[in-house]
């Protein structure tokens, strides 16, 4: 009998976990746990079985946990499945052995089995299952039971060795999870009853008249308390451990912080909701968070009342009904470690604490309900309907209540709905949400999280560095940065912090500044192996490639699977000719991630250097298959076609004689022109040199244009005064653009300033449809160098202001003179800027600025090194663009766009440039120098902007 219930129990219990294995990881705990430690997902070593051993982690010793994760990792690695596959097996052999103990002890087959059903398929248990990183309660809770059943051997035939398993067993347990250190005290429990080991004297007359029997009661009751002081003395060394190894975590929160007071009240109150949950089971959360004003008085007083009560009662009938007495002090003293007297975290309460006390519940139901019905003469089918119709329930309640587990954001999002969210210790849920959020590149949502996690508690430095992460996300580096200061003003010692600090400046190009936070990272935590990599990547950036190397090879020796590492490393070894030591570092890469499009492409790039362009094709065609936007390895794969195909008559490379070559070239440059270095597909430029290559704007639709000519004045070779001569021939494309609202010629578009050159350049002007609002932007050939001299006298007859903006739709257009104080926007002009710039409330998209010369140009951030303007002709040593424009630019949430002219008059000069650094995109156009010349036509459709670039030779 005992065996087929056994196996109905297990398979009904295995049904309604069953989709527990297609969970994810939580991403609360299961982080430091498992998928973070490197010591749990590493590998079954003697190294990691010793610190299993000697060392606290996240606030806890227990060594048998910490054994069975690394077994998981072992054998499933870091899939989920397996892992929650393990904790389903524990809790269904706790179940299992909580109904063989049970009817063991007392030969109750079914109401052992009612005990072990509402054990196996209550929903307060879910968390305890479903949680990974709460295997230690599920294994402890093993330990627990196996414990039980080797002290039902041992009272059956007291000898040192059955005790020796009570011990063993229980030492595991201990070392398993500290909640155990109630054991002893259950053990006494049982020992009263059902097992019966001594005896109170039932008789009045005996207790007060017979002095023996008394005695003899007493003598009983000793040897049965000195029988489990071996256990004690474990319990008190577990105490001890659990108390060093929160407090050097810094888990234990003082009294100045939860007053006793408080502590008492909530205690009284959790014994009380414990029940209130397993009587109405709804409303589970994974975080209840701890009250910090005054408790209900009511509250308190009726859990009083109640607990008190039923205490009473328990004792006035522990002859009579002594399951009673057992159950409610089982519930009551296995709940001490964690009802809060001590208060470790931030929960008032958790679910999980309930999964061994309430047995003792279960234990009053099975036994009192049918004590109660004893006398209804139809007790037994009433029993049996009622006992179908509630495990039914409970079982639908725990498959729905499951779901909630199936990954973080479920989890979150259930919390914040059925929780009290007023508290400051609910910060840890809108936390961890916004990190869950984070991970999956939703920013936005998670910034809303987490600015209410900061609101509710202020001094929470992980809510901050959580924040910044996600402002950074969307680009706004400047109010990222102020919360990662935050928190490491919070908390000095914060190496994520440093780490998220340096990368934010480093998107800025502030890498100098970067390079000491990744090194203060680094220096507070030595083992950090995603700091070192960043600070190998940026140091290699700042051409420091020795110091890179050195931190990317303790990055990779921190984490052998690092495979970002090892693909930057080998790189820079490619670089340094260092080919076998590139290859090792590329080839390590794909045996751990055969789809690894970018270690496929270096990989290629070094065969193909080495002459191996068959194996090289063979590896970029894959890094294509993989990834077919991957605009390098289509390059590559153009550039290998082409060297086999050498010329055999001079030796020279043969770069558009080969077919397959000139298709992939032509790949690459479209894919790189798309994307470029912007980080939204709606911008992107694209190359146009007729009017067929630009979008329709059909009447109704809401869109605009507008042409963007650098350094337009023509050279002698091609035209003596007016517009550059290729350029006035393409004006045929732009009148035929029916939405061509405005033109912007960006500067010099005169050689030699007067009213006669003006006077040709307007004629030229005068070819284009009359609708078209051309404007020119002042540059240092048409105004001069200065706040005054006769150029900028004949511009303003001509023209008018030199700086200036408007507004066309929902977009915003500034007009700057950097001529006026030697490069910088100073003076009047800045806070004109200051005054055109829009504020919060206002419905501006998109922002376009406009200037002669290239203000941003700073040849310290390695994205504006390749570019060359025309001169720096008036450029003073210090400008102000970074430290007084820039900023009032990367606060706003618009996409901006800034436009320049100053570049491509020469035959050596730039071409067209373009990048986008902290939000603002910066794009670098002109011509003159009868190579690489161009124009560009922007395009704004419902707001998305399309830049295309018209080639003029």
């Amino acid at each position: 009998m005992k065996k087929i219930i056994c196996v109905l129990l297990g398979a009904l219990i295995l049904a309604v976990y069953w989709k527990v294995q297609y969970h994810e990881f939580i991403n609360y705990d299961d982080g430091r746990y498992i998928t973070e430690n490197k010591h749990v997902n590493s590998s079954f070593s003697k190294e990691n079985f010793i610190w299993a051993f000697t060392h606290s982690h996240a606030a806890n010793w227990h060594p048998v946990t910490w054994l069975s994760h690394i077994l998981d990792v072992q054998l499933y690695g870091l899939n989920p499945k397996g892992h929650h596959l393990t904790s389903l097996t524990l809790h269904i052999a706790n179940s299992l052995l909580l109904f063989l103990v049970f009817a063991r002890m007392t030969g109750a087959i079914w109401k052992s089995l009612f005990v072990a059903s509402l054990f196996a398929f209550h929903p307060i248990n879910i968390e305890s299952v479903a949680w990974a990183a709460e295997r230690k309660n599920v294994l402890s809770a093993f330990f627990w039971l196996l414990t039980m059943w080797a002290y039902i051997r041992y009272v059956q035939k007291r000898n040192l060795a059955r005790y020796s398993m009570v011990f063993l067993f229980f030492a595991l347990g201990l070392m398993s999870k500290p909640m155990l250190v109630t054991l002893p005290f259950v053990l006494l429990l049982l020992d009263y009853w059902p097992l019966k080991r001594f005896e109170i004297a039932r008789d009045q007359r005996i207790i007060s008249g017979d002095t023996g029997n008394q005695i003899e009661n007493k003598k009983k009751l000793l040897n049965l308390v000195f029988e489990k002081i071996p256990l004690v003395v474990l319990v008190v060394g577990s105490c001890i451990v659990t108390l060093l190894a929160q407090k050097s975590w810094g888990a234990v929160v003082s009294f100045e912080i939860v007053p006793l007071t408080t502590r008492v009240s909530n205690a009284l109150i959790s014994y009380f909701e414990y029940l209130e949950k397993m009587v109405w089971p709804t409303n589970f959360s994974v975080f209840y968070p701890y009250p910090t004003d005054e408790l209900f008085i009511w509250k308190n007083l009726m859990s009083g009342l109640i607990l008190t009560g039923t205490t009473i009662m328990a004792l006035r009938l522990i002859r009579k009904a002594p399951y009673l007495a057992v159950g409610w002090f089982w519930y009551l003293g296995t709940l001490i470690p964690v009802i809060g007297l001590v208060q470790v975290g931030q929960q008032a309460m958790a679910d999980r604490y309930a999964y061994i006390p309430l047995v003792g519940i279960f234990i009053i139901i099975a036994w009192g309900l049918p004590e109660l019905l004893k006398n209804f003469p139809f007790r037994k089918k009433l029993l049996s309907v009622l006992t179908g119709i509630f495990f039914s329930v409970l079982m639908t309640l725990t498959w729905i209540q499951l779901q909630y587990w199936e990954n973080s954001v479920k989890l979150f999002e259930h919390a914040i709905e059925v929780t009290d969210k007023k508290y400051p210790s609910f910060v840890a849920v809108y936390n961890n949400l916004g990190v869950v959020l984070n991970e999956q590149m939703k920013f936005k949502e998670a910034t809303v999280h987490l600015k209410n996690a900061v609101k509710l508690q202020p001094n929470y430095a992980e809510a901050h560095n959580n924040l910044g992460n996600s402002l950074s996300g969307l680009n706004r580096f400047r109010e990222a940065d102020i919360h990662y200061k935050e928190a490491i003003r919070l908390k000095p010692n914060y190496p994520e912090a440093y780490n998220n600090l340096a990368n934010s400046l480093s998107k800025k190009f502030n890498l100098e500044e970067a390079i000491s936070y990744y090194e203060k990272a680094v220096q507070l935590k030595p083992e950090y192996s995603e700091a070192h990599f960043n600070l190998g990547v940026t140091l290699n950036k700042w051409n420091h490639s020795e110091q890179a190397i050195g931190h990317l090879e303790e990055a990779i020796r921190l984490n052998p699977n690092f495979s970002e590492a090892h693909i930057a490393l080998g790189n820079i070894l490619f670089l340094k000719n260092n080919f076998k030591t590139a290859l090792y570092h590329f080839e390590t890469t794909l045996k751990m991630d055969p789809n690894n499009a970018i270690a496929h492409n270096s990989l290629g790039s070094v065969l193909g250097q080495q002459g191996s362009f068959e194996q090289a094709i063979a590896h970029f065609n894959t890094a294509i298959k993989i990834n077919p936007d991957y605009a390098e390895a289509h390059l590559n794969l153009g550039l290998a076609f082409s060297v086999r195909e050498q010329d055999a008559k001079d030796g020279r490379f043969c770069l558009n004689c080969n077919q397959k070559a000139v298709h992939h070239f032509k790949i690459a440059d479209d894919i790189r022109v798309k994307n470029g270095s912007w980080n939204n597909v709606k911008k992107y430029i694209k190359s146009a040199s007729t009017i067929d290559d630009l979008p329709s704007i059909h009447s109704g639709d809401e869109g605009y244009s507008f042409y963007v000519a650098g350094h337009t004045s023509a050279d002698p070779r091609f035209k003596s005064g007016g517009l550059y001569g290729p350029f006035a021939e393409k004006f045929h494309m732009i009148n035929e653009y029916q939405s061509m609202k405005f033109g912007f010629l960006l500067g010099d578009v005169v050689k030699n300033a007067s009213h006669e050159a003006w006077r040709l350049v307007k004629k030229d002007l005068a070819s284009l449809n009359p609708k078209i609002k051309n404007i020119v932007v002042p540059g240092n050939h048409d105004v001069g160098i200065g706040a005054s001299n006769s150029k900028r006298d004949i511009f303003l007859q001509q023209f008018g202001k030199t700086f200036f903006s408007f507004k066309h739709e929902k977009d915003l257009f500034i007009i700057l003179d950097a001529n006026i104080n030697q490069w910088n926007i100073s003076g009047e002009q800045l806070q004109f800027l200051k005054r055109s710039l829009p504020k919060k409330k206002d419905s501006i998209n998109n922002i376009f600025i406009f200037s002669h010369q290239l203000i941003w140009h700073h040849t310290s951030k390695p994205e504006f090194k390749k570019i060359k303007p025309n001169s720096f002709e008036g450029r003073s040593k210090n400008l102000n663009f970074w430290d007084e424009v820039f900023p009032l630019l990367s606060d706003l949430d618009n996409d901006i766009y800034f436009f320049s002219g100053d570049i491509g008059a020469a035959p050596n000069g730039s071409e067209l440039f373009y990048t986008q650094y902290s939000g603002v995109t910066f794009v670098a156009t002109g011509m003159g120098g009868g190579v690489r010349d161009n124009f560009l036509i922007v395009s704004v459709i419902k707001g998305a902007v399309q830049i295309f670039f018209v080639p003029l030779n």
